[in-house]
């Protein structure tokens, strides 16, 4: 596992969980290619209310319009390899919003590691 704590860039994808490319679900198409490209790590998050450029309501209290709600595809790493990766994930999303901001990591770890050096950020960064 390759450190990456310190300043990062976090980025965001949110589609519609029923958004698919040839047949697969396009948050699974895209959470493959950034774990293809080594990615540090990238969490799928499936939302409980939103709307967007439509302004419809999206809720899972309601049954028609808890079909389709978006999700969150969120992957953390450094700024040049998420933009090297985005044009792989770019032409796949017919309706959508990406969004990159700076992110400090803290703690970065696999389950049962000891801390490393490249772990956890400089005292002076947190």
């Amino acid at each position: 596992m390759r450190g990456i704590a310190g300043e990062r860039t976090l980025m965001r994808i949110y589609i519609d969980e029923t958004d698919r490319v040839d047949g697969d679900l396009l948050y699974k198409r895209i959470l493959h290619i950034l774990h293809d490209r080594g990615m540090a790590g990238t969490t799928i998050i499936q939302t409980m209310m939103s709307f967007g450029s439509r302004r419809i309501v999206h809720s899972e209290l309601n049954e028609i319009t808890s079909l389709d709600r978006p999700v969150v595809v969120e992957c953390i790493d450094d700024e040049s390899r998420l933009l090297d990766v985005l044009p792989r994930i770019d032409p796949l999303i017919r309706s959508g919003l990406i969004t990159f901001e700076r992110a400090q990591v803290v703690v970065y770890r696999g389950a049962g590691k000891a801390d490393a050096p490249d772990d956890r950020a400089a005292p002076e960064a947190r």
